[in-house]
């Protein structure tokens, strides 16, 4: 159920918060930093949990959130080994790894699907690799996330907004995605994973 799947995802936040990772501070790419002081706590946890449920949102096409997790974790490879951050670029390369042969399985037609359990794991890591690298030592903003982020971002965000004020119930499951009523339209599976994947490369040249 939903309420036991946002109790457990808020609690892996607090795992993460209580290692010391909170975004006690927003980085501005024009130099001008942001404290969060007694909204770090709240704004951390709603950043993970947030992000994990969205990135499990996007999961409904075949091939769509294997290929977007192989393209934001190129990008953070790239970003981490260039500020010298060697560890989170390990994780992003396992990411890739792990994507690249579950895309064997899941390229469309799909004949085997990421499901929860894969989508909100990699909406969980995505989320944490970006608090870690934004508070390093040389640290990479979290605009950068968020731009590097966007194409589904904006897909999520503003199917919920739009949902909710229409006054629906939009924790419910449904098809009103950007990305299934592109489905609906007639595109393919490959046509809009390969749609999204070029966004995606547009928003890694936006956020570098």
């Amino acid at each position: 159920p939903a309420s036991y799947r946002l109790f457990l995802e808020l609690g892996a936040a607090g795992l993460v918060m209580g290692g010391g990772m909170e975004l006690a501070m927003l980085r501005m790419p024009w130099g001008h930093n942001i404290v969060l002081w007694w909204a770090a706590a709240p704004l951390t946890l709603l950043w993970i949990a947030g992000l994990t449920n969205l990135y499990n949102f996007i999961d409904g096409a075949d091939g769509l959130a294997t290929g977007l997790a192989m393209v934001y974790s190129a990008a953070i490879v790239a970003a981490a080994l260039s500020r010298r951050h060697p560890y989170e670029a390990a994780v992003a390369i396992v990411i890739i790894a792990s994507c690249l042969g579950f895309l064997w399985f899941n390229f469309p037609p799909a004949r085997l699907f990421m499901g929860d359990v894969g989508s909100l794991v990699l909406g969980f890591v995505f989320a944490v690799l970006a608090i870690r690298l934004s508070r390093a030592s040389r640290p990479i903003p979290l605009m950068f996330f968020l731009i590097l982020y966007s194409s589904f971002l904006f897909d999520t965000s503003y199917t919920i907004l739009r949902r909710a004020m229409r006054g629906e119930k939009f924790w419910l499951a449904h098809r009103t995605h950007l990305y299934e009523r592109l489905l609906l339209a007639g595109w393919t599976h490959l046509d809009v994973a390969l749609f999204y994947v070029k966004l995606s490369l547009l928003s890694i040249l936006l956020a570098f």
